[in-house]
This record gives structure tokens, C-alpha cells and sequence, in this order.
């Protein structure tokens, strides 16, 4: 059971990351926005907000 459990939070983590607009979310960066403004807009937790701006700011 605690598998099944594990392997649907992942589903749900990865369909979450799949309706993540990249374009939204670089917008809504380029415009000042902090991670807590960016995580309501977008509806993702504040902790993916920010490891995501961390690779970006990393890589670009």
C-alpha cells in the first residue's frame, strides 16, 4: 500500500510540473515577483517555486 501511496504522489508531483507554464512563470520573474506571489499565481507549493527559479537563475 505505502508503494501505490508513494507512486501516485509522484504522478501528481509530475502532473503538476508537466501544467507549469515556463512562460508564465519566467513572466511573472522578469516582472519582480516574489516565490509566495509566484506559488499563488501559478498554484504550485513556494518550495517549487523556488528550487525552480534557483535552476533558472543557475542555467540562464
Amino acid at each position: 500500500m505505502a508503494n501505490s501511496l508513494i507512486k501516485e504522489l509522484n504522478r501528481r508531483r509530475n502532473q503538476i510540473i508537466l501544467d507549469l507554464n515556463l512562460h508564465d512563470f519566467n513572466e511573472l520573474l522578469k516582472q519582480g515577483y516574489t516565490d509566495e506571489e509566484i506559488s499563488k499565481e501559478l498554484g504550485v507549493e513556494k518550495n517549487y517555486v523556488k528550487k525552480l527559479r534557483e535552476e533558472v537563475e543557475r542555467d540562464w
